[in-house]
């Protein structure tokens, strides 16, 4: 079971929540809870949201990147490519060599700038750990 599932299974216990709850909560079918659960399978951004704000905490605890609960969220959040274009600059790094290390196709650079797409929760997880920030950071969402 993933970090995820277990934060997930205990959060829905202290806050005396079923999957049913869950739903209602973030749109998704009991097929696609389930599958977060039994499957290591990451629900995507907005679920990742909706959750993190019910359970008052960071979308990087819900991951189990980190212990630390307490989330800080811009006022203002910024576009993910904005962030991602910070780091790359920052950091002096290519998008080829990000791509290569993070193991995706350089081509997501592509279509995440210009049609402004969102990449999936594991990718953005790889990113945040080669760069050295959190999700919520590299997701524009927090300023640390």
């Amino acid at each position: 079971m993933s970090l995820f599932a277990e934060r997930l299974l205990e959060l829905k216990e202290v806050y005396n929540l079923n999957n049913v709850d869950i739903q209602k909560l973030t749109g998704c079918s009991n097929q696609s809870i389930s599958k977060w659960i039994n499957e290591n399978v990451c629900p995507k951004l907005m679920s990742l949201i909706k959750l993190s704000d019910k359970f008052d905490c960071s979308i990087d605890f819900l991951l189990g990147l980190t212990d630390k609960k307490e989330r800080v969220r811009k006022e203002k959040p910024l576009a993910f490519w904005q962030r991602l274009n910070q780091q790359l600059t920052s950091k002096n790094v290519t998008q080829y060599k990000v791509a290569k290390d993070c193991r995706f196709d350089k081509s997501n650079f592509t279509k995440w700038k210009r049609y402004a797409l969102i990449p999936d929760t594991v990718t953005v997880i790889k990113m945040a750990q080669y760069f050295g920030v959190t999700v919520e950071y590299l997701y524009g969402l927090s300023d640390i």
